[in-house]
């Protein structure tokens, strides 16, 4: 299969607010179809005289979680907070049905609760720490920065992490 490298994205402030992004598959599945698109997004609001100062506290919280353990108060605190936010998501019933059909289209099979919070509770700080360092390589890094830059460049070293 063909790759390409991740690319940085400039938007100078157009009106539309859309980010357009270039599908590669074959000649008969060329919308990507079925393929899997891992994505961690992390999201800062910020002025343009803040914003190497923003995108260097999201490198050195990326470069912590690879080289450090999570600490184990933070990692249980995580925890409770995504048992809690899962609970809470199934209080409605339009949640409960959008996320019974999402099991079944993913997974062919329900999950229960139960299961859910067991694979929560089953993350260590150490699995955290391997998946950061998959996921925090500098070439799995790419950037989309949008609003007036005036002149703001960012380049590949500049996402190393």
């Amino acid at each position: 299969a063909a790759t390409s490298a991740n690319f940085l994205y400039h938007n100078n402030g157009n009106a539309n607010f859309w980010l357009k992004v270039k599908l590669v598959g074959t000649a008969s599945n060329r919308d990507g179809v079925g393929a899997k698109v891992r994505v961690l997004a992390t999201y800062a609001g910020t002025s343009r005289q803040a914003l190497p100062e923003a995108l260097e506290l999201i490198r050195a919280e990326f470069r912590q979680m690879k080289n450090e353990p999570v600490p184990a108060d933070e990692l249980e605190r995580g925890k409770n907070h995504l048992k809690g936010s899962v609970m809470l998501g199934l209080e409605s019933t339009s949640s409960r049905m959008t996320n019974l059909a999402r099991q079944e289209l993913y997974f062919g099979r329900f999950i229960s609760l139960d299961e859910v919070v067991a694979q929560i509770d089953a993350v260590t700080a150490e699995s955290v720490q391997e998946t950061a360092a998959e996921l925090f390589k500098t070439e799995n890094i790419a950037a989309a920065v949008l609003g007036r830059l005036q002149g703001f460049k960012l380049s590949r070293e500049d996402l190393a992490c």
